[in-house]
């Protein structure tokens, strides 16, 4: 074997060393995406008073951490309450509703509406409709908490102008680090 011969036998051994321990090092430690790919948990909470009833809503929303050919998805758990609504409504009896209503840039993905005449826990899972293709992971949630009748249907989730006379305003929860909008 000749000496220039040996040094590119040497050079290709080393290589595939190098890349082999390259190859395992890749497989063995997490990148820096998959560490910072994990879920994000987020309270929310919202108030609404007008002139005769007050409700309040609170709970955490959980934005999973999917991959796919998992659909993207937020836990949704908390309690909505109508607090002491009094002789206002004695004879239709007031709601409180919160509408949770999750976004994927700007389409609407899924929506969720709680309803009570006192107060109820509640617990669902906002995931994108798979007959529409592949879903886009959910940026957003948007809360919004209104009063009603027993007697009649919540507020459409999109209500196009100003916001419905008996809500408060909507309250929006990002898996980012930026906090709530409104």
């Amino acid at each position: 074997m000749t000496a220039a011969r040996s040094a590119r036998r040497t050079r290709a051994l080393r290589a595939a060393a190098v890349a082999a321990v390259a190859a395992a090092l890749t497989m063995a430690l997490p990148t820096a995406a998959q560490a910072r790919h994990a879920d994000v948990t987020r309270q929310f909470a919202a108030e609404h008073k007008d002139d005769c009833l007050n409700s309040a809503t609170g709970g955490r929303l959980i934005f999973k951490a999917t991959h796919p050919p998992q659909p993207p998805a937020v836990e949704v758990t908390g309690r909505v309450a109508l607090i002491d609504p009094g002789l206002c409504f004695f004879l239709v009896p007031p709601t409180a509703e919160a509408t949770f209503t999750a976004y994927s840039g700007r389409t609407v993905v899924d929506s969720e509406t709680v309803v009570t005449t006192r107060g109820d826990a509640f617990s669902f899972v906002l995931t994108p409709d798979w007959s529409t293709g592949l879903p886009s992971p959910i940026d957003r949630v948007v809360l919004r908490l209104c009063h009603g009748s027993a007697l009649s249907d919540p507020p459409p989730v999109e209500s196009p102008g100003p916001r419905p006379a008996n809500c408060a305003a909507p309250v929006t929860y990002t898996p980012s680090d930026f906090g709530t909008t409104h």
